[in-house]
């Protein structure tokens, strides 16, 4: 387990630490302009979720090879890869959440947001209220594949990726016939 770990956090070494630079000039330019409390609450600028939505698909992407490298598992932009997921998280997290969980989310989330935005159509938004979401190719459907992820490693199996994926494609198809969400 800590071997995995340890192999992961290097992987997403430098993903990571391109999206903590721009977290840290984030925070900088906010504590110049107030308090931290108030830094704090200030919603994203249209730049910095432009820079983070611009590495979603890299993320996702380094999230395949890990998958590949460190659990043999191929994940291909299939409904079926989102199974793999949850089968990755009991294998490599049985029994609780990564010690650094947030970077991990990331490379979860990613693959997972892309992998809905490839099947589905759709784009990243971002708003002040609802934070990073992916919109549903216009179908006023919303999902938070980075906070799924989060509950997933939190809350275990009652937070499975595969049963979400199954609930997102069902009101899908439910709008696609002409049925209401």
């Amino acid at each position: 387990m800590k071997i995995i770990l340890i192999i992961l956090g290097s992987l997403l070494g430098a993903a990571l630490l391109g999206f903590l630079a721009l977290v840290v000039l984030a925070r900088a330019r906010r504590n110049r302009q107030g308090s931290s409390a108030e830094a704090a609450a200030q919603p994203m600028t249209a730049a910095e979720f432009a820079e983070f939505v611009s590495r979603i698909p890299g993320h996702a992407e380094k999230h395949r090879e890990m998958a590949k490298g460190i659990f043999d598992t191929d994940l291909d932009y299939s409904a079926e890869s989102i199974a793999k997921l949850d089968q990755i998280v009991r294998d490599g997290w049985p029994k609780e959440p990564p010690a650094m969980l947030e970077p991990v989310v990331l490379g979860f989330g990613s693959y997972l947001g892309e992998t809905m935005r490839h099947l589905h159509g759709g784009d990243w938004c971002y708003n002040e209220d609802l934070g990073v979401h992916l919109d549903l190719a216009g179908k006023d459907i919303k999902v938070f594949p980075f906070n799924k992820v989060r509950k997933r490693f939190l809350n275990g199996e009652e937070d499975s990726l595969e049963f979400f994926y199954k609930v997102i494609r069902s009101e899908l198809e439910k709008l696609e016939t002409g049925g209401t969400v």
